[in-house]
């Protein structure tokens, strides 16, 4: 698959992971930023960049850049069956949908060892889903995800920050051993969606 914009923005997260011993600093203008930082989406060129307290709420001054959600939100309705996944055409139990106002689309991402795979969903088939799931209507373009991985029968969702699911991907790259990830992938995902988890409780 060519290059994407949202692979552009991906591959500067993953070469900031990949790099601990770089300090990060604003993109807007160049202060040190702590380890949890605010991010943007600028939605002209599809990249997220990583803002200052100071900068982000003037970032957002320009039309084409969105601050990225902090909203959390898992609820015990939040599930998609086996079926609902397999009508997506989703080959893997792990992944993040999108919305992509650029595209007009729905786009489903999922972590591997090289960062992550993308493909366009039909549609037809979330419109089908959003029907089942109201939840799944309220998705703010471009800066949420719904972030589901399996769980028994079917799939566990969180709605969730679209940064934090880069995140996962660059954890899921730098742990990945073997042909399935090993065991240090499973357990990075458990982690994850812990943090996932206490967020939401907290933020119930």
């Amino acid at each position: 698959m060519g290059d994407t914009p949202t692979f552009s923005a991906l591959r500067r997260l993953l070469t900031r992971a990949a790099s601990p011993a770089t300090a990060p600093c604003c993109e807007l203008c160049g202060a040190p930023l702590p380890g949890e930082h605010s991010h943007v989406a600028d939605t002209g060129t599809r990249r997220l960049l990583c803002v200052c307290a100071g900068c982000a709420p003037r970032s957002t001054l320009n039309a084409a850049m969105q601050a990225v959600s902090s909203r959390y939100v898992h609820g015990r309705g939040m599930q998609m069956s086996a079926e609902q996944w397999a009508d997506l055409e989703i080959p893997v139990d792990l992944a993040f949908i999108f919305y992509n106002a650029a595209l007009d689309r729905f786009v489903v991402s999922y972590p591997g060892p090289a960062g992550a795979v993308e493909s366009l969903i039909p549609l037809e088939r979330w419109q089908s889903l959003s029907e089942a799931h109201p939840w799944a209507r309220t998705l703010h373009a471009d800066v949420e995800a719904v972030l589901a991985r399996r769980a028994g029968d079917g799939y566990q969702c969180f709605v969730v920050p679209i940064d934090r699911c880069y995140e996962l991907v660059g954890r899921v790259r730098s742990a990945w051993s073997g042909f399935d990830g090993g065991d240090a992938v499973r357990l990075e995902v458990d982690r994850f969606f812990a943090d996932l988890a206490a967020r939401c409780g907290a933020a119930a």
